[in-house]
């Protein structure tokens, strides 16, 4: 769900595929408290077989279970994905994946998730020129179903390879500019006083100003708007993300408001809301 959330990706319905770079745009995550998924959570599983329905994985040829939550390699680092349509199970992601990417020494597995928004969603995942090396586990965060494939090869990835975007490192400073109405927090993904993250919404924003001033004119009625999370150039196009201090289904997170930048996006710019007054707490 590309930072993603990652690592990111704006998952647009209309399109076929559509690429990540590590982990986070629209992110299946239960970041909002960096919580692993509870009981509840795993109910979502019933759009799937039963044995997800029951929280039991289910067993994969040519594959191996590593938990709920994005794929990491051992150094805890994310991978780059790619998305395909109308996939409907993980035994028939893992299949598709086998079949796209298996002859790419990049595919190192697949992150499925069973119910993104009300439907099934299979990201192929890969390495890129951060992410190398096999996938050992994932990180607990959400509902997604994480396997290793059982063929992938532990080697490193050329410079020139198509997954990675052109994109600066993480050590480049990306300008900031005074935005009225914002404060600028920092590059990474906006975060609250204990480090917990935000649910957002991906609108058209060719600057991070255009996003500035689109995500006000769209959600300053809304009191979970908190600020904007806005990337220059995601695989050759610029992301802009209105933060939303929710949980996925809608409902007040009680991060309250943003203070600082941080995690895995480091390319994006984090701008607070000067006039974000969202709920502290939940009843």
């Amino acid at each position: 769900c590309t930072n993603a959330l990652p690592i990111k990706t704006t998952k647009d319905p209309s399109s076929t595929t559509s690429t990540c770079s590590s982990g986070l745009i629209f992110f299946s995550l239960d970041l909002i408290n960096r919580q692993p998924p509870s009981t509840m959570i795993l109910s979502l599983f019933k759009t799937t077989s039963l044995a997800l329905l029951s929280g039991d994985p289910p067993t994969i040829g040519g594959y191996t279970y590593r938990g709920l939550g994005f794929c990491m390699n051992a150094q805890g680092s994310y991978y780059s994905y790619d998305t395909i349509q109308d996939i409907q199970t993980p035994e028939e992601c893992a299949e598709a994946c086998t079949k796209s990417y298996s002859s790419d020494e990049k595919f190192v597995g697949i992150n499925f998730h069973p119910s993104w928004f009300g439907s099934p969603n299979c990201n192929c995942m890969v390495t890129d020129s951060r992410t190398r090396g096999k996938i050992t586990g994932a990180n607990g965060w959400n509902e997604e179903l994480c396997y290793s494939w059982d063929e992938a090869q532990d080697i490193p990835v050329p410079v020139s390879s198509k997954w990675i975007p052109d994109v600066p490192s993480p050590e480049t400073e990306v300008p900031a500019p005074e935005i009225d109405g914002y404060e600028f927090r920092g590059m990474g993904c906006c975060e609250n006083s204990e480090g917990s993250v935000y649910n957002y919404e991906t609108i058209p924003g060719d600057t991070v100003e255009e996003c500035a001033t689109a995500c006000e004119e769209s959600f300053s009625s809304d009191e979970s708007f908190v600020g904007v999370n806005f990337h220059p150039n995601w695989f050759g196009s610029s992301n802009c993300n209105c933060m939303k201090d929710t949980t996925w289904s809608g409902e007040a997170a009680g991060n309250g408001k943003i203070t600082s930048a941080g995690g895995w996006c480091h390319e994006e710019l984090c701008y607070s809301y000067n006039e974000a007054e969202p709920p502290t707490s939940i009843l």
